[in-house]
């Protein structure tokens, strides 16, 4: 057997023998356009459309839901083990404890139920591919590896204070988003500690009842030495994993198995930082590893990115680019000069991926509740709108989205840039009618973010790890707004001020929440705009192409393409830009930077696909859905770092209560006729 091919059994059961393809929930693009041979048409109100995998778990379907028009993950038990009480119950133990878990980085179970004596499980299909396939293609750079891992410790950290272990984590129960957003899947093998699936309720690590005595649970390449003796587990066996994996997304192999009980050794090169971290990670003995996700997190929240010459300090935590492939700027120091700030940045790996949206997520798993340090302000009535800075659309009737073929279009002029999967988020074409609105000319600086947040009533929440102050709570609710991370944003807090870093005057701002834009928005007499809006104003009457037209962008004229590989890597600056920049990135009714420099926060909550069955669409807006999990809202536009996002009619998304280094606002403001 297959050291990555999971068991559930020491005697070998051949219907355990592979569950690794219950992990591989494809985006639609990404599955086969036609039902397989063998695919039931319907279990219960969901049509299905076509098998993703199989394993000894059960299979997964890509499904429509016809009651809420959303497409599925779900997941049934074979034929053969319909009639199985322990894997019926283990399916149902699964729902139970993932429907528990509502995390940005766990797949959100939607549904559970039963038809035709068939039990099943509605779940996210997480788009995608798995880290697997990731690990297929290219070396992983630290920085990336650092990001992804991050994620995967911020879900452990809230499954395990959930008394939940995973005991399957693997690349392939890992998907990646285009967005660099991780998703953790298969939770077939879960152990739930301390609940009515519990041998003994009170004791954390006994075998569940639902575990068999003689039975072996996991994948033995990511067992944890005791796991793969059959003793019982804590969340150190989901370290252990953690560990393999991570091992395996910085060097390209897993690592050796332990020699005589000991630590692991990690050989290949890497910073002295994570070589430690590494080798506790895998220690032989589970109380020699770190604890639990809660620790992991606490411990890469420190981990430098590479080591730095003696003279140079360490980089502080990174924030996330968005939709887009994350990256690493230069550290910057308190008070940078104009000289440095002006300077190339150095030619490190980039990050493809942020921790900060994983650590802040994991903050309270990590260390609780956190004081908060007040700031002196006075909640102030919204002023009265003001149109100036804005442009007036006339609005009107106009097509939304794209159609297959337009998509095939686009993706053969993206050559190796195309992300099919990606792309069909703007499907269906529908016809949209918009109502007259303004909207601003310009991104949301962080000059004007400032005069927000000095008026608003606010407090700061400390950095985790330092104690520092640097995120931007609204007061009562404790809602995080913006992360003042040094690492993008042009925000710093001096004392009890939020003030603005020198030279970031006339910079979007940016590390700010989907509910910090809508309160920026508020604060100004205005709103977010809605998705139907944003593209009416990027594509116009005419489908443009590209806000500015028909012609493709240009590095020295759109803000847009430089991360590493990406069209117009090595155009600097490589972080945003000032919002004058840009001169191509300009639509005819002089709306600046709709397809660069930063992508920015929609009112619609993300439907895939968007507004189907929308009768008349009149200015149209998607609100979330009661009970789906995380809240994920739309972003709309192209950005410094990502180039597919630059055509006029790109769908991205994020997590509400999550920020990126190049995320920012923009207002809009409803017109009279």
């Amino acid at each position: 057997m297959r050291d990555d091919a999971p068991v559930t059994s020491e005697r070998g059961d051949p219907s355990d023998s592979d569950d690794s393809a219950d992990a591989m929930l494809r985006e639609i693009a990404r599955a086969p356009s036609a039902p397989w041979t063998g695919v039931p048409e319907r279990i219960g109100h969901f049509r299905v459309l076509n098998e993703l995998g199989r394993g000894g778990m059960g299979i997964v379907y890509r499904a429509r839901d016809d009651t809420l028009a959303r497409t599925v993950a779900l997941k049934v038990l074979p034929r053969a083990l319909e009639a199985d009480a322990v894997r019926r119950k283990r399916l149902l133990r699964e729902a139970r404890a993932v429907a528990a878990l509502s995390h940005p980085n766990i797949a959100t179970v939607f549904e559970v139920g039963e038809s035709d004596g068939r039990v099943y499980i509605a779940l996210e299909l997480a788009p995608g591919r798995s880290l697997r396939e990731r690990l297929a293609s290219t070396p992983m750079p630290v920085g990336e590896a650092l990001a992804i891992g991050s994620q995967l410790a911020a879900a452990l950290a809230l499954a395990h204070k959930s008394g939940i272990v995973h005991r399957d984590l693997k690349p392939e129960n890992v998907m990646v988003s285009e967005e660099g957003q991780v998703k953790v899947l298969d939770f077939g093998l879960a152990k739930v500690v301390g609940g009515a699936d519990d041998a003994t309720p009170s004791a954390v690590g006994q075998l569940d009842t639902v575990t068999q005595e003689a039975q072996v649970l996991g994948t033995p390449a990511y067992m944890a030495p005791e796991q793969a003796r059959g003793q019982s587990v804590t969340a150190a066996a989901d370290v252990y994993a953690f560990g393999v994996t991570l091992y395996e997304m910085l060097m390209g192999t897993r690592p050796p198995p332990n020699v005589g009980g000991g630590a692991c050794a990690v050989g290949p090169e890497v910073p002295e930082a994570m070589h430690r971290f590494l080798e506790r990670c895998l220690r032989a003995d589970p109380a020699e590893r770190f604890a639990d996700g809660a620790a992991l997190v606490a411990a890469l929240a420190e981990m430098p990115l590479g080591e730095a010459p003696p003279s140079t300090p360490s980089p502080p935590p990174r924030a996330g680019v968005g939709p887009l492939e994350p990256a690493t700027a230069p550290t910057l120091s308190p008070e940078p000069t104009e000289s440095r700030a002006h300077a190339p940045p150095p030619r490190t790996k980039p990050w493809r991926r942020a921790r900060v949206a994983a650590l802040a997520v994991a903050a309270a798993a990590v260390a609780g509740a956190a004081v908060l340090l007040s700031i002196r302000s006075v909640r102030q009535r919204p002023p009265p709108p003001k149109v100036s800075g804005m442009v007036r659309l006339d609005g009107g009737d106009f097509t939304m989205g794209r159609t297959a073929e337009e998509i095939d279009q686009e993706c053969q002029k993206l050559t190796t840039f195309c992300r099919r999967d990606t792309l069909e988020r703007e499907q269906p074409a529908h016809v949209v009618r918009i109502d007259p609105f303004y909207l601003d000319a310009h991104e949301a600086t962080n000059e004007e973010a400032a005069a927000w947040v000095a008026a608003a009533a606010v407090d700061l929440k400390p950095d985790t790890v330092t104690g520092a102050p640097r995120y931007v709570v609204e007061r009562g609710s404790g809602t995080l707004l913006v992360d003042t991370d040094p690492s993008f944003s042009g925000l710093s807090i001096e004392g009890r001020a939020v003030v603005v870093r020198p030279t970031f005057a006339r910079k979007p701002a940016v590390q700010i929440t989907w509910d910090g834009a809508r309160s920026y928005c508020a604060s100004r007499g205005k709103r977010l705009p809605t998705e139907a809006e944003w593209e009416f104003a990027s594509r116009g009457r005419t489908a443009r192409r590209f806000p500015w037209g028909n012609e493709e962008p240009t590095c020295g004229s759109v803000v847009v393409g430089r991360d590493e590989g990406l069209p117009c890597d090595g155009t600097l600056p490589w972080s945003s830009a000032s919002i004058d920049d840009g001169s191509m990135d300009e639509t005819p009714e002089r709306v600046h930077a709709l397809g660069g420099n930063v992508s920015e926060w929609v009112e619609d909550a993300y439907t895939s696909p968007y507004y189907e069955d929308c009768g008349e669409c009149r200015n149209p807006v998607a609100h979330p859905t009661a009970n789906a999990g995380a809240d994920v809202r739309v972003i709309r536009g192209g950005a410094w770092s990502k180039y597919l996002f630059t055509h006029a009619s790109a769908r991205g998304r994020w997590n509400r209560d999550s920020v990126a280094g190049a995320i920012g606002a923009r207002c809009a403001l409803s017109a009279s006729r």
